[in-house]
């Protein structure tokens, strides 16, 4: 599994909480490639929302974020190919947080 760790502000916080409403924050343990050990705190989907009644597919705003993380912090290529092939939803509203989290993307924050 590839991934990467992101410090935030506490100040942060609540914003990604509202952002990820139908998830609940847990905290997961992460080591490193260096075994470094982190405790980092993460989105479970919610049980009521893991059914068929629900589209669970990422947003096409949400899959951008993805790849745009993954190039940017030097993952495989075919793992990005991977996340590139991931069915999106369709969505094609606004999510007011995409502008705030492309612009940290492409500061290389």
């Amino acid at each position: 599994m590839y991934f990467a760790l992101w410090k935030l502000n506490e100040t942060d916080k609540e914003n990604l909480d509202r952002q990820e409403s139908v998830y609940d924050p847990i905290f997961v343990d992460v080591i490193t490639p260096d075994n470094q050990n982190h405790k980092c705190r993460t989105y479970m989907m919610q049980e009521a929302y893991i059914t068929d009644k629900y589209d669970n597919r990422p947003s096409p705003h949400y899959k951008d974020v993805l790849v745009k993380g993954a190039q940017q912090n030097s993952v495989p290529p075919t793992y990005i190919e991977f996340l590139q092939n991931v069915e999106d939803n369709g969505y094609s509203g606004e999510i007011p947080v995409y502008n705030s989290v492309m612009d940290t993307l492409n500061s290389g924050s």
